[in-house]
């Protein structure tokens, strides 16, 4: 599943975030209705701390990226 988020579905959702103007509110309220199916099907569970969850990998964290960054990136 971490081939689907990190090569479908970032670069799909990446590729329209930097031209729209969405608020953080609203990313999140996008990002909650994806993200913790993604978060389950790579092995992690649900209740699993976001810190880990959105930590770098070489630190130990799962390297899943907020919309919020991802947005602000492309801009």
């Amino acid at each position: 599943m971490k081939y689907f988020y990190f090569g479908i579905y970032l670069p799909s959702v990446g590729y329209a975030l930097p031209v729209c103007y969405f608020t953080a509110p609203q990313l999140d309220v996008i990002q909650k209705a994806s993200h913790p199916a993604m978060v389950a099907k790579s092995g992690y569970l649900r209740t699993t701390a976001k810190a880990v969850l959105y930590g770098p990998p070489n630190m130990g964290g799962a390297g899943f990226v907020h919309l919020k960054e991802f947005q602000g990136v492309g801009q």
